[in-house]
């Protein structure tokens, strides 16, 4: 499976993630997109919102990634059905037997499933 599905500007396989730890002057949540440069043997990760928050612009050679890796988390949501919506719809469409039916299916939780993807860059020291 690749990782790299699109191409940037200058023709660079790229991807658009999310920043979660690890870079200096870099906040949790960050819209980031990393590069692989292969003109300079470089992976350039730049924020794509850099004219607002002014991140600095991570350069790491080739030679410095040690390892990467793909991890998979899955996540199980739940979340409260609406009784009193459920309620509400039951009696506009069945009268007063409606809201009867409408608030007990309303009743218990619904899960969802959510599934992220973790791209984690292992890397050594003297990165620009």
């Amino acid at each position: 499976m690749p990782i790299f599905k699109k191409k940037n500007k200058n023709g660079d396989l790229s991807i658009n993630l999310q920043y979660i730890d690890g870079l200096p002057h870099y906040t949790e949540k960050t819209p980031i997109v990393i590069s692989l440069n292969t003109r300079e043997n470089i992976l350039e990760i730049k924020a794509i919102a850099n004219k607002l928050f002014n991140y600095p612009e991570v350069k790491l050679t080739f030679d410095r990634i040690i390892q990467y890796d793909i991890i998979d988390e899955k996540t199980i949501l739940e979340k409260e059905k609406n009784m009193f919506g459920r309620a509400f719809i039951g009696t506009m469409l069945l009268g007063p037997a409606g809201t009867i039916l409408g608030g007990i299916s309303g009743i218990g939780k619904k899960k969802k499933t959510k599934n992220d993807k973790f791209l984690i860059i292992n890397y050594g020291e003297n990165i620009e």
